[in-house]
């Protein structure tokens, strides 16, 4: 009996030893990849190298704190690449979304690819503000759950830090103890309403640009371009696609019915995701419509592992989780042109 419970802890250990081996190795790997630009150059490159050398026209009320110190500290400060200014955001993006893999997922092979044909492409190697401060909210997931506030405010200013958008994850704390079902529903009345959600967010947004000089800057640099597209497309159906399999999963009793675990606080942030899509769609602003919903679909990295693990579906769901990245990468490539180009 005692060489049983020996051998199967020595396999336990085994276990995590090879995950977080293999961990190691997807950090070192996908690290080097992001600071060398190994795949070509990204559609943010020359933008960033632009603000990085002083040229071009950079407004510091609309930048966060972490992007003017870096920049000052390795250009003017020590006098820099801007390979280098690559490399730390590279580092704490990938080493800080490894961590979240490692706390959060039960299957870290799994959510690995993931992460690598999504947010590794979008964030890392993109988007490289944003993915520091995505990666810093989805570490302040145990916060939220052991309801300490003073631990999730602090890493929540951090990831403001990085990015403004953070500051959208302020309700995700109020989310404990909360019905799933209240979410599952205010993805269900965001779709009623999205065409008429532009005289409700811009009457929100009016109120915001009178009140504050600094938003009404940030909005107007951010929030991108005008343009008419079509509610549902490629990123809503994948988006719905999963909402509507965690529906099957909290109504079969799979997941909790109450925001208390893991699972299901990751379901009601991606069902968050889903709201923040069909609310700003009404805008026609892509930009803003995406990107705030982009910010809160990275939960997917850790949701997809679990439906994996607790619902107990056919092979065929099984694939379409295997699908679901190669989907996500194939919008990144069509719709926001994420390829690198030399």
């Amino acid at each position: 009996m005692n060489s049983y419970l020996s051998t199967g802890v020595s396999s336990t250990k085994f276990t995590i030893r090879l995950s977080s081996f293999f961990l190691f190795a997807c950090f070192v790997g996908l690290f080097l990849v992001s600071s060398f630009r190994v795949f070509g150059l990204d559609s943010d490159y020359y933008h960033y190298l632009n603000l990085y050398n002083f040229e071009g026209q950079f407004q510091e009320e609309t930048k966060e704190f972490s992007f003017v110190f870096i920049r000052y500290l390795l250009n003017a400060v020590l006098e820099l690449e801007f390979g280098y200014f690559l490399a730390i955001y590279a580092f704490l993006g990938v080493s800080l979304k490894v961590l979240s893999i490692r706390r959060l997922s039960p299957n870290s092979y799994f959510s690995a690819y993931i992460y690598f044909f999504t947010f590794f492409w979008l964030h890392e190697y993109t988007q490289i503000r944003v993915g520091v401060a995505a990666a810093l909210i989805f570490l302040s997931v145990s916060d939220i759950l052991k309801g300490r506030l003073s631990l999730f405010l602090a890493k929540l200013v951090l990831a403001t830090l990085f990015h403004w958008s953070a500051l959208l994850a302020l309700p995700i704390y109020f989310f404990r103890n909360k019905s799933v079902w209240f979410f599952f529903g205010g993805v269900f009345l965001s779709i009623v309403l999205a065409p008429f959600s532009a005289n409700i967010v811009n009457s929100l947004i009016n109120v915001l640009v009178d009140y504050s000089i600094l938003f009404s800057k940030y909005y107007r640099s951010h929030s991108g371009h005008l343009e008419q597209f079509p509610l549902f497309n490629l990123y809503s159906v994948l988006l719905l696609s999963i909402v509507v399999i965690s529906f099957f999963g909290a109504y079969r009793k799979k997941i909790s019915g109450r925001v208390d675990d893991v699972p299901s606080l990751l379901v009601s942030i991606f069902c968050y995701s889903t709201l923040l899509y069909f609310l700003f769609a009404g805008l026609h602003r892509p930009v803003l419509a995406f990107r705030s919903s982009e910010l809160f679909m990275v939960s997917v990295i850790f949701l997809l592992p679990w439906l994996l693990k607790v619902l107990n579906y056919s092979v065929i769901w099984r694939i379409y989780f295997l699908f679901f990245p190669l989907a996500f990468f194939w919008h990144l490539v069509s719709r926001v042109n994420i390829l690198p180009y030399s």
